[in-house]
């Protein structure tokens, strides 16, 4: 698969210029399952440390579904010296997610709160997210002005909120909001999103422009619960930082998902992995992959069970399941970091023990360390 790297992408992607510090490479020519081809497809990544003589201390890290390549925002607590991701031991790389990192030059992985397959839960969680994106006027069948104040951006932050809930877990935001009262914070540079819009009959009613039926509106916007609240800053948030288009794009990829489709024999079809007596086929498949793999789940996810994570344990040769302790749900993996900077770690030492003997390269504080603010695409908040 031939490449091209630092690549100069054109035209300008006003998306691609959050993310500080990225470089682009391109993959020329790139098949995917339906057998269709993507020609001269660019590629956003970030590195840090220095690639060995021997060039085999690179650690290939995959972000989550609208993550970025930056690691430093989403898991920056585990991105330094004497920590998980150590550019001091290890050449570092995320690359925007396409098609399966998987190879043959690949000694170990870790996959963490995912599944063999997306499931009817998950199916049905995303088709939820893109009718609030295909519901919103702006939406024009996609062809919007792709940028943010262009596209249909209360859909869009619709859809963000009900992914929320999917993330998250009822004991985490009973615990962190209660039914108290929205913050007071300062109010945003961008206007505040106009969630939810007046229905169709108001707007288009005789007094619908008088101060007094603006005042009943906007009284139905604003949050009265710090859970609302909270909702709608993530609303607001995301449509600032990602397209419309490309969401729909890829929560029907995340839909797709099936490692078994097309790979092994039984599953050539329309299969469903999770029946009972599958995992014969399952384990055939993954006994390409490299013994020893560690399976990460967490104990409170509701959308990537931790039954899918002990079934992957249970079909990969020779794998061991860790369970995180998390209120959080599906979004603990982006935010207990001790609880994963340890059992990686670990890993790690157990795994290339040769690559903490020696230093391979260098790092400077200022390239991954010091958060001043939450995260763009992650989950610290400021």
């Amino acid at each position: 698969m031939a490449q091209l790297v630092e690549y100069n992408p054109c035209p300008e992607n006003v998306y691609a210029d959050l993310i500080k510090g990225q470089k682009f490479a391109v993959i020329l020519s790139f098949e995917l399952d339906t057998g269709d081809v993507l020609e001269s497809c660019p590629i956003a990544y970030k590195t840090w440390g220095t690639l060995n003589e021997a060039r085999d201390n690179v650690l290939v890290v995959c972000h989550a579904l609208t993550g970025s390549s930056d690691i430093s925002d989403w898991w920056n607590p585990l991105l330094g010296r004497g920590k998980v991701f150590d550019p001091a031991h290890f050449f570092i790389f995320c690359g925007n997610v396409l098609g399966s990192p998987y190879g043959r030059y690949v000694k170990s992985i870790i996959p963490i709160a995912t599944a063999a397959h997306h499931s009817a839960w998950g199916i049905s969680w995303a088709e939820t997210q893109r009718q609030c994106i295909y519901s919103d006027p702006k939406f024009e069948d996609g062809y919007y002005d792709p940028v943010p104040e262009g596209q249909p951006a209360a859909g869009l932050a619709a859809a963000r909120m009900v992914a929320m809930l999917t993330y998250r877990s009822s004991e985490s935001f009973d615990t962190r909001f209660g039914r108290n009262p929205p913050r007071q914070k300062q109010a945003p540079i961008e206007p505040p999103l106009d969630l939810p819009r007046a229905s169709t009959s108001v707007a288009s009613s005789p007094a619908s422009g008088s101060p007094a039926m603006a005042k009943t509106r906007r009284g139905r916007r604003d949050p009265s619960f710090s859970a609302q609240g909270y909702l709608h800053y993530q609303g607001q948030k995301f449509v600032q930082r990602f397209d419309a288009n490309c969401y729909l794009h890829l929560t029907e990829k995340m839909d797709r998902h099936d490692i078994m489709v097309g790979r092994v024999e039984e599953a050539a079809e329309e299969s469903d992995v999770a029946a009972p007596g599958n995992d014969g086929a399952l384990r055939k498949l993954l006994a390409r992959v490299a013994p020893g793999a560690l399976v990460v789940s967490v104990e409170t996810d509701a959308l990537f069970l931790p039954q899918q994570q002990g079934r992957l344990a249970a079909c990969l040769p020779e794998a061991t399941l860790a369970v995180l302790k998390s209120t959080d749900g599906h979004d603990g993996f982006l935010l207990e970091f001790e609880q994963l900077n340890s059992l990686i770690t670990k890993k790690l030492k157990s795994d290339f023990p040769r690559f903490y003997e020696t230093v391979s390269g260098s790092c400077q504080d200022g390239d991954f360390l010091g958060l001043t603010g939450g995260s763009l695409t992650g989950e610290i908040e400021a």
